[in-house]
């Protein structure tokens, strides 16, 4: 059974790095609103689906961020508490076969941002894979093209 250790009987997971954004705590310019869905089976159901920053990190491919789509410049934001080291970020972007254009920023004090890697053309990929290679306390990712919103974000 699929779970956040690995595919199981199919193979032990080969990511063998600690996920930094799953300890990290998480912010973005907007959230959008939760919705609620009902279904119709032998019972009936209704089920709410929230949006919150956090969800872009908990390790669950069936939750996400999303931002309000009145947010004309969307970003989600990590702290890591202290000066880290990351070397690489992994982004899974919701709707990733009509492309993403991105910038990823980091910051020691959340006040000066040096740019760390950009995304331009709208490549249609997932995940979408940024070197770092230093240490920051925050990281910054912007949404400068494509739909708001990331599934998973994995910093390593």
């Amino acid at each position: 059974m699929p779970d956040l250790k690995g595919v199981g009987c199919l193979g032990p997971n080969q990511e063998t790095r600690t996920n930094l954004a799953r300890k990290a705590f998480w912010t973005a310019s907007s959230v959008r609103g939760p919705r609620m869905t009902r279904g119709r089976t032998h019972r009936d159901y209704t089920r709410t689906f929230a949006y919150d920053a956090q969800l872009a990190c908990d390790g669950n491919n069936g939750t996400r961020w999303a931002a309000d789509g009145r947010d004309k410049s969307p970003w989600i934001q990590a702290d890591f508490g202290a000066e880290t080291f990351v070397g690489e970020v992994k982004m899974f972007f919701t709707q990733p076969a009509f492309g993403h254009n991105w910038k990823l920023e980091g910051s020691l004090d959340g006040k000066e941002w040096m740019p760390v890697a950009e995304e331009r053309g709208k490549p249609c990929r997932s995940p979408h894979v940024a070197k770092v290679g230093r240490k920051v306390r925050y990281l910054r990712i912007s949404i400068l093209d494509g739909d708001p919103g990331l599934w998973e974000v994995k910093v390593y």
